[in-house]
């Protein structure tokens, strides 16, 4: 006596189609993420990280999920080399900031402005 196992069918699978690619509003995503990206790498055409060579890469601190897809704030221009290595030197590229938890990205969020205005009302000092 043979015995099926569980993973053997009767009959075998059918073909239903093709996979459905991406929902409406998952490519509407994508498109603004593909003009975000050629803006930012128009704007940043140095990698960031060792400032030699050419950016290649958008590197997402945060993560693509969500709200994170697009948000420039949290992007940095990489080159191939230093995009791999922030991805293959997890705890270090955290120590440096080049990763960022998404639980503390409100906070990170919350510094920026506030190092920004500083910086610039001390230019507005400097300059009386």
């Amino acid at each position: 006596m043979t015995r099926k196992t569980p993973l053997r069918s009767k009959t075998p699978l059918k073909r239903s189609g093709r996979l459905r690619s991406a929902s409406p509003k998952r490519q509407r995503e994508y498109n603004e993420y593909t003009k975000v990206k050629k803006a930012y790498l128009a704007l940043h055409p140095v990698c960031e990280k060792c400032k030699k060579a050419k950016s290649q890469d958008i590197h997402h601190k945060a993560g693509r999920v969500g709200r994170y897809l697009c948000d420039y704030s949290l992007f940095a221009a990489l080159c191939r080399l230093c995009h791999d290595w922030c991805h293959a030197n997890g705890r270090e590229a955290r120590k440096q900031g080049w990763i960022i938890d998404t639980v503390h990205v409100p906070q990170y969020l919350a510094e920026e402005p506030s190092k920004a205005q500083s910086h610039s009302q001390s230019q507005a000092h400097t300059a009386e």
